[in-house]
């Protein structure tokens, strides 16, 4: 199990699932081995959480499913996380719930309509 990479919850659970595959099909590990694996390639949080849920897992396919369900939205949160980062690291804030970008160096609220930036009178 060396070349794996263990799964703990803190990357991509769509990468991870694509690159584990990737690196079953290539060292032609079957599914019986793969379902069997599936203790050794969590760990941290991740693992935790299958230990609480592994009654209902019989598969690789059912422990693929059980990441999906508890761990893609932490993908697109982490991605809209990112965004904001960025943004906020060139002095802007968003504010997703009144799409609206303020500058901290002018302090002049940016309105977002229809992708494109217009400046608040206010």
């Amino acid at each position: 199990m060396q070349n794996f990479i263990a799964f703990s919850g803190g990357q991509s659970v769509i990468e991870w699932i694509e690159e584990t595959e990737h690196k079953f099909k290539q060292l032609r590990i079957g599914r019986s081995l793969r379902f069997a694996a599936i203790f050794l390639l969590v760990e941290g949080e991740a693992k935790m959480k299958y230990l609480k849920h592994r009654e209902e897992i019989r598969s690789i396919e059912d422990f693929y499913a059980f990441l999906l369900s508890h761990y893609e939205n932490f993908d697109h949160a982490s991605s809209q996380s990112k965004a904001c980062q960025t943004i906020t690291d060139n002095s802007y804030v968003l504010t997703s719930s009144s799409h609206q970008i303020t500058s901290t160096k002018d302090s002049i609220p940016v309105a977002i309509n229809n992708n494109n930036p217009v400046r608040s009178t206010s």
